[in-house]
C-alpha cells in the first residue's frame, strides 16, 4: 500500500469586518489569503463576508457571489493533483 501523508496544514484567517459590505470583506480576505503558502485548508470566520447581521437581503445561494469567490480562490491556491486508481 502506498504511504499517505497524515499531516494537514491549516491556516486560520482573521480580520476586521466591514459590516454588511460583502465586496470590501471579500477583497480584504483575498489580500490576506494571497500571502498564505503551504496550507491544505484555509479557515475563515463565520459570516466573514457580511459580519453578523439579521438583514436577510444579504443572504446568498450556493451559486452566489461569496461561494463563487471561494471557488475562484480555491482553484488559484491548489497545490496538488490527486489520482485515484
Amino acid at each position: 500500500m502506498k504511504n499517505i501523508t497524515t499531516k494537514l496544514h491549516c491556516a486560520f484567517v482573521q480580520a476586521d469586518l466591514i459590516w454588511q459590505d460583502t465586496t470590501a470583506n471579500l477583497n480584504n480576505f483575498e489580500q490576506k489569503i494571497q500571502h498564505i503558502e503551504h496550507a491544505d485548508l484555509i479557515i475563515l470566520p463565520e459570516l466573514f463576508s457580511t459580519g453578523f447581521c439579521f438583514d436577510t437581503h444579504l443572504a446568498e445561494s450556493m451559486t452566489g457571489k461569496t461561494v463563487q469567490w471561494m471557488l475562484h480562490l480555491a482553484l488559484k491556491k491548489i497545490r496538488h493533483s490527486w489520482a485515484v486508481s
